[in-house]
């Protein structure tokens, strides 16, 4: 019986623990978003008309670095919006 009655308290040795941990993590604010070195995301874009265009105006507050469309025709006129994308036909080669 003295070994049952150790075990149980070590339990609640363990769970009087874990709630005081919980109680003080409470108490620290949670940021709303991670901060990194760059406010701003590098990205590559696979297709730029129909839903890729929608998809380029949606992030636009980003830095858009890599346009890529199997269409020559379409991948003509998307540098024209952004001057600094390089503009790739396949999409391994962008990678």
């Amino acid at each position: 019986m003295g070994i049952c009655h150790k075990f149980v308290n070590n339990v609640a040795t363990k769970r009087r623990q874990f709630l005081a941990a919980t109680v003080v993590a409470m108490t620290f604010p949670i940021p709303c978003r991670a901060l990194g070195v760059n406010d701003n995301l590098n990205l590559g874009v696979v297709g730029v008309s129909g839903r890729g265009a929608g998809n380029l105006k949606g992030v636009s507050g980003e830095s858009i670095v890599a346009l890529c469309d199997m269409s020559a025709g379409n991948l003509a006129s998307a540098p024209l919006q952004y001057p600094k994308a390089k503009a790739y036909s396949d999409f391994r080669k962008m990678l």
